[in-house]
């Protein structure tokens, strides 16, 4: 734009004040944006839905709970409240080793499960 005379200049003055409030305005939304979501909270629940969101790291929780539930139950099903440290250490193994076969297997497991549980609901 071409300034011409007093008019003219006053003109794109007004122009480039209401660009600048549009940017400050803008500025200032992205900043307040920014500030949620950088409060921890926000960042635990984002963080958080978007493991959800992703099926193979939620169905790789899922087998590793799995895993370990049923590696602890191993335990104290052997092991019992053993004050025996080589029971105890025994046991340890036997919980890793389950934990580990359990959530390397867990789909298999998962197949059978359901298949057991419609057999005893019929």
């Amino acid at each position: 734009m071409e300034i011409n005379n007093a008019i003219q200049l006053k003109q794109a003055i007004t122009m480039l004040q209401a660009q600048q409030e549009e940017k400050k305005f803008i500025l200032v939304e992205e900043f307040h944006r920014t500030y949620e979501s950088l409060k921890p909270v926000n960042l635990i629940k984002s963080t958080f839905n978007k493991i959800l969101d992703t099926p193979d790291i939620t169905n790789q929780v899922v087998d590793t709970s799995i895993g370990l539930g049923v590696g602890v139950l191993s335990k104290k099903l052997l092991v019992g409240k053993s004050t025996n440290i080589f029971k105890r250490f025994f046991g340890t193994i036997i919980e890793l080793t389950v934990a580990n076969a359990v959530a390397k297997n867990s789909d298999g497991i998962k197949r059978h499960g359901l298949q057991l549980i419609k057999k005893l609901i019929k």
